[in-house]
């Protein structure tokens, strides 16, 4: 075949195939920027957001969040940039509304795996409660209590932060909860439970709760904090020897809060003992 006959058919050809082949490079293309993570289109390009948190600051990092939250190619890449977005806004850059707001969105459309909405709600929680909306907070502890293995410390936060809100009837029955089963919780819980109570003016309740915290083998510091709530209870019950006597057994001397408890004690004893 001779020569033009044959560039004549490489050209046919050509124009048949050509745009397939342009096709297919630039497909080829993007694929390769895709995965080595030139665009804001894949988890690596949270990890950039990452060096540039150590790099440049939390204000850069959070511009590569916010772009992947953007434009992710999937729902998780999404979910994952908008939770790490909140964590800066949270605990970078001071702005808990801020957080709290990307934080609803995430959650609200349900494209986090179980794991990160569950932090998600943690850190929902705890910028809720820097906002002073300490009720908002509870129900989000609660919340994450009905998605994790161990409840006890979301319990354990919720019956605070209803402790906070004024709650007290709430507070009570969470750390009531954490008694069940015996653990270094249930005995703070114990201890919670009776200072609510004397708060309360339910003096026997009080004393019981600090008595059954002692009781649930607690540490030396839990220990002593259980006898002086027992022996504050025991104060205002007008059993002041028993009172002393907590106390001498609480420690032998050198804490502030159970010298001044000891000194006020031994003064309503002694005008006790002299009114006829």
């Amino acid at each position: 075949m001779p020569a033009r006959s044959r560039l004549r058919t490489y050209v046919v050809r050509f124009s048949h195939q050509g745009p397939r082949a342009v096709i297919a490079a630039g497909a080829l293309g993007v694929c390769l920027l895709l995965g080595l993570g030139l665009g804001p289109f894949t988890p690596l390009a949270l990890d950039r957001a990452e060096r540039a948190l150590l790099e440049d600051g939390p204000v850069s990092a959070l511009e590569g969040c916010e772009q992947v939250g953007r434009w992710g190619l999937l729902g998780s890449w999404r979910a994952r940039a908008d939770y790490r977005a909140a964590t800066l806004y949270a605990r970078q850059l001071d702005q808990p509304s801020q957080a709290v707001s990307r934080l609803r969105t995430l959650l609200q459309q349900g494209e986090a795996d179980p794991a990160l909405e569950a932090l998600a709600l943690q850190l929902l929680a705890e910028s809720l409660e820097a906002r002073s909306k300490h009720r908002l907070a509870a129900e989000r502890y609660e919340q994450l209590t009905r998605q994790v293995e161990d409840p006890s410390p979301w319990l354990q936060a919720a019956a605070r932060a209803w402790e906070r809100a004024g709650r007290l009837d709430r507070a009570l029955l969470r750390h009531a909860a954490l008694t069940v089963h015996p653990s270094p919780r249930s005995t703070q819980a114990y201890l919670a439970m009776g200072r609510i109570s004397l708060g309360q003016g339910r003096t026997d309740k009080g004393y019981d709760y600090y008595a059954a915290a002692l009781e649930a083998q607690p540490n030396l510091e839990q220990a002593r904090l259980a006898r002086l709530g027992m022996a504050l209870a025991l104060d205002d019950m007008g059993q002041f020897e028993q009172a002393l006597a907590e106390l001498d057994e609480a420690s032998a001397g050198g804490d502030v809060a159970i010298d001044i408890t000891r000194d006020r004690l031994q003064r309503r004893a002694a005008e006790g003992q002299s009114t006829p």
